[in-house]
């Protein structure tokens, strides 16, 4: 999928999107699962349930290694 043909994400999908992207532009590495579940009162499973679905949406590439989410 090209960074042009990314679908909209939906409002939950955006704030989390939005949270990896503020942390990364603001400390310069990316969340880890854990972090991010713990923002959004969750756990891991939940996160990586929501970044499968932004990843197929063309927002990021994820892989399972500890702060392995790509910002496409």
């Amino acid at each position: 999928m090209l960074n042009n043909d990314k679908i909209p994400l939906t409002p939950k999908q955006l704030k989390v999107y939005s949270f990896i992207l503020t942390e990364f532009q603001e400390k310069g590495f990316i969340p880890t699962y854990q972090e991010i579940a713990e923002k959004f009162g969750t756990d891991r499973a939940g996160i990586a349930r929501y970044l499968k679905r932004i990843e197929g949406r063309g927002w990021i590439k994820t892989n399972t290694a500890p702060r392995a989410i790509q910002i496409l």
